[in-house]
């Protein structure tokens, strides 16, 4: 991936006409197009627009002008952010003329624009540099077209930080457009559904990181003097060939977690205020939509808080719901809930081990329109470790809005079937089912036979009501570039709710039957080809798939047989893999992939059953449709460190693989 340069350093310094000044006169209209034309018949001319240039239509002597067209205003007032920033030039280009001013010693600015009344739909983009020795500081910011900020402003006609976020031009807006005019394939952005659209699945950790590294350059200047410098410290970072290499600049842990995010992150001029981000009742927030796993793990991405105005509320996370109370002062919400715990490396002083961590309380901040962190303190329950030992869990995710969601076409889904997201009463848990939609609105899904009924509701919302109580609801996410029908599903059932987002793919019926060896035979990638900007994707499975029934489990990204640098003893692990074709008894085909462990030798590859050899991992993945080299699967999988039994749980997932054919 490949960062596009911004080009936002022409004319920035450009001189303007300074309608401060005491010898400054303003006309307008038809009477500065007369004295224009008296101006040149006399040989004479000169002048300028205090806060912007541009130019007119020349005219001949003896002719008539013409009236300039007719325009309008709007005032933006708002804060440029940068590391003590002073007297900076805030700029903007619209319909041909450039607006600027200067902002005071504390960096606010006011700066009044205008555009011809059919021009409107002008995007409007801020640009602010520093001077003298500030020059380095460059920031932007994307507001959106003039119409909206328009009608964001009111009948004051002044567009404030209260109004429009992005009023505040900083570190994390100019991180935000970069990252969103790279993922625009270098182009401008030029439309409000461009920003709403690039919005929702911006790359989140991208984007704060490259935040950070904005402020790094510009704070710590000594820690990277082997950086061949720019005009500016984008232009620098930019200069490395993508802002994923970008990372190469933090390397030392301070920068990712120590003083640079704190200064940064808990910058009141930057964060929202708690009114505007407690305000809905409801927020939803998830991964980037663009992430894999945002719509094909259950249970993984998506979060969902509600705050009643008594200080109660609820979080809904990892596919669980708890009960919560709410606090918001300043700039953040404290929100406490009973015991989240997971299962951590940690080292407490006697080497890395496995140690329960617990956290009670989480605290909600909010960046911009889309950005939120959320900051979670985790105890560390060893005996190893000192009492009251904490980590501290920071995530950013993307804020959902109303915009985002959409109706759903269930006509699309009713043709061969289509993969949907359930609750099961007895694994007490979110699973994938295949469901038939029927036409006289009832249906049935596949594996566990749930029965239901269907509809839709006036937001087009497809509804399903299960014959054992739960209700699903699932709302389409707008314009996601991606195969299937993206959706936000909240499910209730006696005494809970989750949420999450997934991905409805429709079912091909002929896929599902004819599957064969030759399809699967080669190195299947999971989630596909996955480029460097999800690093974390890396240590994905791929799965290699021999003529012979036999195979190994491999790193992601890595080349073939090479090891996956984080625990080279895991990769590559032998399988052995099955074809079951479809029957009368199964109307589809299954691919059967095991993984056999020995505990008493360590060793992958055994026969179970043999000594101590155990089945480790079992997958069972039916075909739900294959286009070309990718195969999309409905995965049942079950696994167990101490053997799989039919008693084991399984974890289900729509997933898909891009297949390799190998040598």
């Amino acid at each position: 991936m490949t960062v596009k340069p911004i080009d936002i350093t022409t004319a920035f310094f450009e001189i303007m006409f300074d309608s401060s000044m005491p010898s400054a006169r303003v006309c307008s209209g038809a009477l500065c197009a007369l004295l224009a034309t008296l101006l040149a018949g006399c040989g004479g001319g000169g002048g300028g627009s205090g806060g912007s240039s541009g130019g007119g239509a020349e005219t001949t002597p003896g002719t008539v002008p013409q009236p300039a067209p007719a325009t309008t205003p709007l005032t933006l007032e708002g804060k440029a952010i940068g590391v003590s920033l002073s007297n900076a030039t805030v700029q903007t280009t619209l319909a041909g003329r450039t607006f600027t001013t200067t902002t005071d010693a504390d960096g606010n600015y006011r700066l009044p624009i205008s555009v011809p009344l059919d021009q409107t739909a002008a995007m409007v983009r801020l640009e602010v540099r520093g001077v003298g020795p500030q020059s380095n500081q460059e920031l932007s910011s994307i507001l959106g077209t003039f119409a909206r900020l328009q009608q964001q402003a009111g009948a004051d006609g002044i567009l404030t930080r209260a109004e429009n976020f992005a009023t505040h031009v900083s570190f994390i807006t100019t991180a935000e457009a970069a990252v969103m005019r790279e993922d625009n394939g270098g182009a401008p952005i030029t439309t409000d559904e461009q920003i709403r659209i690039l919005g929702a699945s911006m790359h989140t950790l991208q984007a704060e990181r490259l935040a950070i590294g904005m402020y790094m350059l510009l704070a710590h200047p000594e820690r990277y003097q082997w950086l061949v410098r720019r005009e500016s410290a984008l232009a620098t970072i930019e200069s490395l060939g993508s802002s994923t290499n970008f990372e190469l600049l933090l390397t030392d842990y301070n920068a990712l977690h120590g003083s640079a995010p704190e200064a940064l992150l808990n910058d009141h001029d930057i964060l929202i205020t708690t009114d505007a981000l407690s305000g809905p009742g409801t927020l939803t927030a998830t991964v980037s939509l663009t992430h894999p796993l945002a719509l094909h793990e259950v249970n993984t991405a998506t979060r969902q808080f509600t705050f009643n105005p008594d200080g109660s509320g609820s979080l809904h996370d990892s596919g669980k719901s708890w009960a919560t109370s709410w606090l918001a002062e300043n700039s953040a919400i404290t929100i406490n809930h009973p015991g989240q715990t997971r299962v951590r490396l940690h080292d407490c002083g006697e080497g890395r081990h496995v140690a329960l961590q617990v956290n009670n309380q989480s605290v909600l901040k909010q960046l911009s329109e889309r950005l939120l962190i959320i900051e979670s303190d985790y105890h560390v329950m060893d005996p190893l470790c000192e009492p009251g030992t904490k980590v501290t869990s920071r995530s950013t995710v993307i804020l959902l809005h109303e915009a985002d969601l959409s109706s759903v076409d269930a006509t699309a889904l009713r043709a061969d079937g289509t993969t949907i997201y359930l609750y099961d009463p007895i694994q007490e848990q979110v699973v994938v089912d295949v469901a038939h939609l029927q036409s006289d609105g009832h249906g049935r899904t596949e594996s566990l036979n749930a029965q239901f009924t269907w509809s839709q509701d006036a937001q087009g919302a497809l509804l399903l009501e299960f014959n054992n109580g739960t209700t699903g609801s699932y709302r389409q996410l707008n314009a996601l570039d991606t195969f299937g029908t993206p959706v936000l599903y909240q499910l209730d059932y006696t005494g809970g709710r989750r949420v999450g987002s997934g991905n409805l793919i429709p079912v091909d019926a002929s896929s599902r039957t004819i599957v064969s060896a030759s399809q699967l035979l080669g190195r299947l990638r999971e989630y596909g080809d996955v480029s460097e900007r999800w690093p974390d994707m890396r240590y994905r499975d791929a799965l290699r798939l021999d003529p012979d029934g036999t195979g190994t489990v491999q790193a992601h990204l890595y080349a073939e047989g090479e090891a996956a640098p984080y625990n080279p003893q895991a990769y590559p692990r032998p399988l052995t893999w099955t074809l079951l074709p479809a029957s009368p008894e199964q109307s589809f085909a299954e691919l059967v992939i095991q993984m056999p462990y020995d505990p008493t030798t360590s060793e992958y590859g055994c026969t179970p059953g043999q000594g101590s050899c155990i089945l480790q991992q079992e997958r069972r993945l039916t075909a739900l449709r294959i286009d070309g080299n990718r195969l999309y699967f409905l995965e049942r999988r079950r696994s167990d460190d101490s053997g799989v039994t039919t008693d084991t749980p399984i974890t289900t997932r729509a997933v898909f693989y891009d297949r390799h054919p190998v040598n």
